[in-house]
Order: structure tokens, then C-alpha cells, then sequence
């Protein structure tokens, strides 16, 4: 259908106007707006609308990672964490971050296995050695260092790794590195002898504690336990007169009773119990700092060192006690070695 007009190709434009997507032709026209007059009447929308299921149209998306796709074949979970972990392996093979500071503000990239530097807007040469007549910057921009190894699996079932703004670092006001300079995950380990990943399908992975919450008219919904403490037989309701055990993490020891009663008020009868710390985790440093002594657990009141490799030294303090709190003073994940003087 055409009608001819007078004028401009914008006033013809504004004739008419439709912004639908999909659904049926003879619905989609239907919803056409006209200058002039009042928009579409319900009863022509709502039947586009049911249209859309015959014929839809994809107004948006957002990207999702490949490894959501390994689903519904044996050995799912442990399928996708390999995928994942292979992808980091290689994505690392290609960071920039393996190369050495450009000069003159270059950025270093990554050709295969060689390392380039292209030059910011104004140099050139083959280090960026050139200016245009009107670049008179000195400014060198942040680059980040390659991340960390991941650190072990701690008693959250997390663990994270870091990287630092120092290759090269911010200088005569560059502008800092973008992005985030901790990352964490869900990690699990086991008390058992590693011989190699075990199967876990999808359905395996899915626990008591994770499943939607249900009504209940008896019983007690799940306590809440003392901090640094855990529910041995964890779910999410319990029968009444049912009892749950207290434990608490590696570290610390259970000091009061650590049984909880359910009532048939759908409360807990609770004594006075706490986790009351006896030992220190081996902290989670930089892979370039080495604890003195090394061992999994510390006592209360030993210390350990911190060391770095000949020719550097501990950007912070080197001596660190465990206190009942935790350590003293705070040990940091970006804690780190710098040049010695």
C-alpha cells in the first residue's frame, strides 16, 4: 500500500508510526500509529500480543558464558569447572600482561607468542620515541601485572587471587589501571586423598539447604550459629524434638553446649555456645613471599616471617603473631615484595 505526498520525506515519515516487533502481519499493522489520532484501542494490542507466541522477535539479549550450555549429560558440574579452567589457561597464554612496560606510554599487546608495542595517539617509532609537534605528555598510564595463582579452598568453600597496578605503574598522572584487582570464587576440597576430579552431575550438586523454601504449619526452620560455627546436619527444616549439632571451623573450638532442641513452638532451645578461636589459618600471601615457619595451623601467640627473594624486601611489616582475634597485625592479600634499596 503506498499514498502519495507533498513535501518533505520527514513530513511523509510522520504520517504514520509503528514500533511493534514481531507477531503477526495483520496485527503488527493494526498497532500503527497515526498523527493525529488516538493510539491503538486494547482489544488490537491484546491480540498482537498473543500473536507474538506464533511469531516472536528477539528485542534484546544478554551474553551468557559457553560453559551454561554443558548441561543435562553425565558428569555436568565437573565438566563445566574443567571448561572453565582450560579457558582461563589459554586466555592467559595471550595476556599482554606477560610482557614488559612499553616505552613512552606504549601499550603492550600480545601477536601470537611476541610481544608489541602500539603506540598512544601523537608518538610513533618503533618505541614510540616520536612525537607530533603538539604532544607534550609525559604521563605513563597503569598496566596490570598477571593475576595470582588462586589460593587454597578456605572453610567458606571461597578463594580468591590478585594482581597489581604496577606494570608499569601510574606515573607523572597516568591514569590508574580499569577493572577489579581482587577476584573471588566458590571453590570445594576434600579430607579425602585427591585421586583425581570425581563425577558430580547436575543433579548431584543440588543439596537440601539449596532447594526452594516450602510452607510448613510443624517443625523448625534452619538456626543461625554462632559466628565462625556451622550446622553438622544442615537442612531446611527440622522435626520437633529433632536436635542439630554446632561445630565450628578449622581454628576454633565449641566452648558451651552445642546442641539446639526444635519445640513445637517452632523455636529452638538454645544454650549459651560460641566458637572461641584456639589456632591461626597459614595466612594467603603473594606466591613471591615466603612463610617462615611453613605449616597449615599456628597457636596462638607463634609468628611467622615474611621473606622475599634476594635484592627485594616486604613492602610492609615482615613479622606477624597469631592473636585470639586473628593475626596482628592484619596481614594483606596484596601484600607484596618491592626492590630493595
Amino acid at each position: 500500500m503506498s499514498e502519495k505526498y507533498e513535501g518533505s520525506v520527514l513530513q511523509g515519515a510522520e504520517k504514520s508510526i509503528s514500533l511493534t516487533r514481531g507477531g503477526r502481519s495483520k496485527y503488527a499493522a493494526a498497532l500503527v500509529w497515526e498523527k493525529g489520532n488516538s493510539g491503538p484501542a486494547e482489544k488490537e494490542f491484546s491480540e498482537w500480543l498473543e500473536s507474538v507466541k506464533e511469531n516472536p522477535a528477539v528485542i534484546d539479549f544478554e551474553l551468557a558464558p559457553i560453559t551454561n550450555l554443558v548441561r543435562n549429560i553425565p558428569c555436568a558440574v565437573t565438566r563445566r569447572s574443567n571448561l572453565r579452567k582450560a579457558f582461563r589457561d589459554y586466555a592467559a597464554r595471550f595476556d599482554p600482561c606477560r610482557c614488559a612496560p612499553c616505552p613512552n606510554n606504549g601499550r603492550a599487546t600480545l601477536s601470537g607468542t611476541e610481544c608489541l608495542c602500539v603506540c598512544q595517539s601523537g608518538t610513533y617509532g618503533d618505541n614510540c620515541e616520536r612525537r607530533s609537534p603538539d604532544y607534550k605528555s609525559n604521563a605513563v598510564d597503569g598496566s596490570w601485572s598477571c593475576w595470582s595463582s588462586w589460593s587454597t579452598c578456605d572453610v567458606t568453600y571461597r578463594r580468591s587471587r590478585t594482581r597489581e597496578c604496577n606494570n608499569p605503574a601510574p606515573q607523572q598522572g597516568g591514569k590508574p589501571c580499569e577493572g577489579e584487582k581482587r577476584q573471588e570464587e566458590h571453590c570445594t576440597f576434600s579430607i579425602m586423598e585427591n585421586d583425581g576430579q570425581p563425577c558430580v552431575s547436575d543433579d548431584e550438586e543440588v543439596r537440601e539447604i539449596d532447594l526452594p523454601e516450602t510452607e510448613s504449619d510443624s517443625g523448625c526452620p534452619r538456626p543461625v550459629p554462632p559466628e565462625n560455627g556451622f550446622i553438622r546436619n544442615e537442612k531446611k527444616l527440622y522435626s520437633v524434638g529433632e536436635e542439630v549439632e554446632i561445630s565450628c571451623f578449622t581454628g576454633f573450638t565449641t566452648i558451651g553446649y552445642q546442641y539446639f532442641r526444635c519445640l513445637p513452638d517452632r523455636t529452638w532451645r538454645r544454650g549459651d555456645v560460641e566458637c572461641q578461636q584456639t589456632q591461626c589459618l597459614k595466612p594467603v600471601v603473594q606466591e613471591v613471599l615466603t612463610i617462615s615457619p611453613f605449616q597449615r595451623l599456628y597457636g596462638i601467640g607463634e609468628s611467622i616471617e615474611l621473606t622475599c627473594p634476594r635484592g627485594f624486601a616486604v613492602a610492609g611489616p615482615s613479622r606477624y603473631t597469631c592473636s585470639e582475634d586473628s593475626w596482628t597485625p592484619p596481614i594483606s592479600n596484596s601484600l607484596t615484595c618491592e626492590k630493595g634499596e
